[in-house]
């Protein structure tokens, strides 16, 4: 619960004006920071260890979606990732909240696309143990496309402005599972809190899923209203935080249809 209440995000004086190259502490210091740039011709293959399995489900302890000025959350109970560690157990990681980024923090071979839902997760208490990281975030790229069922349960045209709040009907149905996929394929590395609340904390496992997920022009138009049209927010840039230096960090790929490629090659031979 202390570590909940630490990483819950809040209303504070920091912003996106310099894409945080001004922010001190760990946040300037750290070398394992987030967000950076994934080469998908540069990564390794995701073993066992620290892979992740999603159990996200329509149940929600808020409806409540607030805009700190920043950027826009909406916490909740929305289900729970497993991650296995080094003996193979399963670590389960609880949902905290929901926000969202435009254009993208994270770049991909190079390029932002143009929106990033990002889902932050601790430890479950019974789960936790100091030899192993007790955060976890998933992230969603986003690109415009077909109407998303998720975006219309959030009611996405009426994102509130600074400061303000929405409040979702109890009939709402928040399912993450309307835009996440869990059998896509993803991106794995250790980073760091990506924004100075509290200190940009590192050794905290990303995993950036590989498709892109359609949301309508529609959709989209409200965040980009917010932080790209409206030149006095941070310049029309966005709020993202500039890419962080990888500092040798690997990243890995889950590359489940390479083991499933193999196990049939395997099985062919066999047979042969």
């Amino acid at each position: 619960m202390l570590i909940w209440l630490l990483l819950f995000p809040s209303v504070s004086a920091w912003n996106y004006e310099t894409q945080g190259s001004a922010w001190g502490d760990t946040c300037g210091q750290g070398d394992r920071q987030s967000p950076i740039d994934i080469e998908t011709g540069d990564t390794d293959d995701l073993g066992s260890e620290f892979s992740m399995q999603i159990y996200y489900y329509g149940k929600t302890a808020s409806r409540t979606i607030t805009n700190n000025g920043n950027y826009i959350y909406m916490p909740g109970d929305f289900g729970y990732i497993t991650v296995k560690d080094e003996d193979g157990d399963e670590r389960k990681f609880l949902t905290n909240w929901v926000e969202f980024h435009m254009p993208s923090e994270h770049f991909i071979d190079g390029f932002p696309t143009h929106m990033e839902m990002q889902i932050f997760h601790t430890i479950d208490d019974s789960d936790y143990t100091v030899d192993f990281p007790n955060r976890a975030v998933v992230s969603v790229m986003i690109r415009p496309g077909d109407s998303s069922y998720f975006m219309q349960s959030i009611e996405a045209s009426s994102m509130p402005n600074a400061a303000k709040e929405l409040v979702l009907p109890e009939t709402s149905n928040i399912n993450l599972l309307a835009i996440v996929d869990p059998d896509d394929e993803y991106y794995f590395y250790k980073g760091s809190l990506n924004k100075p609340e509290p200190d940009c904390t590192e050794n905290v496992l990303w995993y950036v899923f590989e498709t892109e997920q359609w949301v309508s022009f529609a959709q989209m138009t409200r965040f980009k209203q917010l932080w790209i049209d409206d030149p006095s927010f941070n310049g029309g840039k966005g709020n993202v935080r500039e890419i962080q230096s990888k500092n040798g960090r690997t990243v890995y790929y889950s590359w489940s249809g390479r083991i499933a490629m193999s196990l049939l090659i395997v099985g062919i031979c066999i047979l042969l």
